[in-house]
């Protein structure tokens, strides 16, 4: 199959939706020859930053001479940010020819009277591929929406966990209550391992955390606040002291702080075994540290693509990461004009977003997303109205796009924010699609 026809394949399994469950995955790598064995592993489990934890660890570990391999769901702005190495993208015929096994197997599977495997079952499994194939010395694994059930948690050895955020999303699916979401992703973690936690947790995420760490001896990890200063932030970037040495993230926000501090603490973890003398780890590897975490890119989280006026993408999506995406356009933007444009999925707390974000909102326009999914732009834009900001529906991106950029002057501010096919099409209207391929 070409590449084409792969990506075709995938998007008929995606009416299956999804099912939790290791069952079908397990039988597929089995299929496959058991490719998710042997390879070390870092898996993240979390609701907010887990791309971005995990786009600061690939970046200090390729920096540091380790082949990463990096499985995120779902894409940004092209299929194959799915499948990173190095963080560079992999080529249509590598892509077409990992995802043809795994849909042949798929195939097979059927055939034998077993369940068909799910889109993001067969894309795991592709992955586990890839990165076999590719002799990758560390894997960093995202987990899709959950946790223990997730098709990503079929790794049993080699692996540190890694726990992001985590707040309320998903509800009725992962828990009804902070506590439960939170021991449905801790599922990821094996009896011994290392657990390295995002700083920031809620006090009944803490206790959950604790009841693991009794349970299975867990050694828990969480980067130490009290070793962190702020030096300086503004819209483009931060500089922070952690533990006595200085670093820059060209992803702005505090929240990309902790997020930052979170990826030194694994990757300290990870380098600590290929020290050839004994000391202080993050001394040892101190430039490495720095240049991994100033050279990381994380495409669709407070992305700059344009300017005079700015265009801002961020792919904040649920109630947690619009909070913080208010306070960085309160504590970041302040005194600038702000233009809003969005597009939502109907099972997202819109209601919530607007009430959020309107009061910081000169303007909005609003376009409804491709697909079932997809709420009216009519229906946002009057939800905007109601709480006193000026909004318009739109057809399409461009038109949208185009509307707000005649709107604003030159030193104001288009904030565009929604889901991450939005944020794609928006990346290539303006910045056109030139991929970094690796093999």
């Amino acid at each position: 199959m070409n590449y084409k026809d792969c990506l075709a394949a995938i998007e008929k399994k995606n009416a299956l939706g999804s099912r939790p469950g290791l069952s079908t995955i397990q039988e597929m790598l089995n299929r496959l020859g058991s490719p998710e064995k042997g390879i070390p592993a870092i898996q993240i489990a979390g609701t907010n930053g887990k791309g971005s934890i995990l786009a600061y660890t690939e970046s200090i570990l390729t920096e540091a001479g380790i082949l990463t391999g990096r499985y995120v769901s779902p894409a940004v702005f092209d299929y194959r940010d799915k499948y990173l190495i190095g963080g560079k993208r992999i080529s249509e015929e590598m892509t077409a020819e990992i995802l043809s096994a795994a849909l042949r197997v798929s195939e097979e599977m059927v055939r034998d009277g077993l369940p068909e495997p799910t889109a993001f079952e067969t894309e795991t499994a592709a992955a586990f591929l890839l990165y076999r194939k590719m002799q990758c010395d560390v894997i960093l694994v995202e987990c899709g929406m959950g946790g223990a059930l997730d098709a990503t948690n079929v790794l049993e050895e080699n692996k540190t966990s890694v726990l992001a955020s985590v707040s309320l999303d998903h509800l009725g699916i992962l828990g009804n209550t902070v506590e439960e979401i939170a021991d449905t992703k801790l599922g990821i973690t094996r009896k011994g391992e290392t657990l390295i936690v995002f700083p920031e947790q809620e006090d009944g995420v803490k206790g959950v955390i604790r009841s693991w760490q009794e349970k299975n001896h867990l050694h828990v990890i969480y980067p130490d606040l009290e070793k962190l200063q702020i030096l300086s932030e503004t819209a483009e970037e931060s500089r922070f002291s952690y533990r006595g040495i200085e670093y820059l993230i060209r992803l702005p926000g505090r929240h990309q702080i902790l997020n930052a501090m979170t990826a030194l603490e694994i990757c300290c973890t990870a380098l600590a075994d290929r020290q050839t003398e004994k000391g202080n780890t993050m001394i040892r590897w101190e430039k490495t540290l720095q240049d991994g975490l100033r050279k990381t890119a994380w495409p669709g989280r407070w992305t700059i693509i344009d300017r005079n006026p700015m265009v801002i993408l961020d792919g904040a999506h649920n109630e947690k990461a619009w909070l913080v995406l208010a306070d960085n356009v309160r504590r970041l933007l302040s005194g600038k004009k702000i233009f809003f444009l969005t597009g939502v999925f109907r099972d997202k707390e819109y209601d919530k977003m607007t009430r959020i974000l309107a009061p910081l909102i000169h303007e909005a326009a609003v376009i409804t997303p491709p697909g079932a999914r997809g709420l009216p732009a009519e229906e946002l834009a009057r939800m905007f109205r109601q709480k006193g900001t000026m909004a318009t529906a739109f057809d399409e991106y461009r038109e949208a796009l185009q509307y707000l950029k005649a709107s604003a002057g030159a030193d104001d501010v288009i904030l565009c924010t929604g889901s991450l096919s939005f944020l794609g099409e928006l990346m290539k209207l303006v910045k056109g699609d030139s991929p970094n391929i690796i093999c």
